[in-house]
C-alpha cells in the first residue's frame, strides 16, 4: 500500500521566512548602532587627543599678546605689495572680436577644428560636413 504525504508546507515556508526577516533586521540594527556608537568614540578619543598631545600656542589670549599679533599682522602686510586689479564694467559687455567668433560655415567651423587639433572624422560628424568634401577643403 501506498501513502501520499499531503502536508502543506507553505505556512512553514512563511513562519521561516518572517523568523529569518526578524533576525536579519534585528542584525542589521544592531551593527548600525555599534557603529554608530564606534564613531562617536573615535571622535571623543580624537578630540582627547588633540588636547592632551597639541600643544596650541595662542599669543592673543593676553592685551600684549594681542598686540604682538597685530605688529604681526601689520609687518606681513607692509612686505607683500599690494596688487591693484583693473575694474571690469559689466554693464556693457563688449561684442568678441572677429578674429575670434566661431565661422558660421560649417566647412569653414570643420577646417578651423581640423587646424586646432581635432581628427578630421569627429569634425566632420560634429559640423555636419562629410568627410571627403573636409579632405577637399583643407587640400585646397
Amino acid at each position: 500500500m501506498k501513502t501520499v504525504l499531503t502536508t502543506d508546507w507553505a505556512p512553514h515556508a512563511e513562519a521561516l521566512a518572517r523568523r529569518l526577516a526578524q533576525v536579519c533586521t534585528v542584525v542589521y540594527v544592531a551593527g548600525y548602532m555599534t557603529g554608530a556608537w564606534l564613531h562617536r568614540l573615535n571622535g571623543s578619543l580624537a578630540r582627547l587627543w588633540v588636547q592632551l598631545l597639541v600643544r596650541q600656542q595662542r599669543p592673543y589670549r593676553s592685551p600684549a599678546g594681542l598686540a604682538k599679533a597685530y605688529k604681526l599682522m601689520a609687518e606681513e602686510l607692509t612686505r607683500r605689495p599690494i596688487v591693484q586689479r583693473p575694474i571690469i564694467h559689466r554693464l556693457a559687455p563688449a561684442a568678441p572680436p572677429a578674429a575670434i567668433a566661431p565661422p558660421r560655415d560649417p566647412m569653414a567651423r570643420a577646417v578651423a577644428k581640423v587646424r586646432c587639433g581635432m581628427s578630421q572624422r569627429k569634425a566632420a560628424a560634429l559640423c555636419g560636413v562629410s568627410r571627403s568634401s573636409l579632405q577637399r577643403a583643407l587640400r585646397g
